[in-house]
């Protein structure tokens, strides 16, 4: 089997990729985080998380419907982190 075939459709997605950038970036910000932000830390990780399952989910789903539902929470999860990020300073 070829190293580089896509296995997945949301492989194939420009925004799965960024997602996964947000989500490694979200994990770099956070542990720069000073004590006393652990609550914030989490909320972060689990949107940038959550944005990423979500989009993986729904390019996946068989149904127009489900798919659509999928992609809908995804973008709202996206802007979970930077939102809390600003309401914090």
């Amino acid at each position: 089997m070829n190293k580089n075939a896509v296995r997945f459709a949301h492989q194939r997605l420009d925004a799965y990729r960024v997602a996964l950038e947000l989500f490694q970036g979200v994990e770099i910000v956070a542990a720069a985080f000073p004590r006393g932000f652990a609550e914030l830390k989490d909320q972060m990780r689990r949107a940038a998380g959550a944005t990423v399952r979500h989009i993986a989910e729904g390019a996946n789903r068989v149904s127009p419907r489900g798919g659509l539902i999928r992609r809908e929470r995804a973008r709202a999860d996206s802007c979970r982190p930077g939102r809390n990020f600003l309401d914090a300073g």
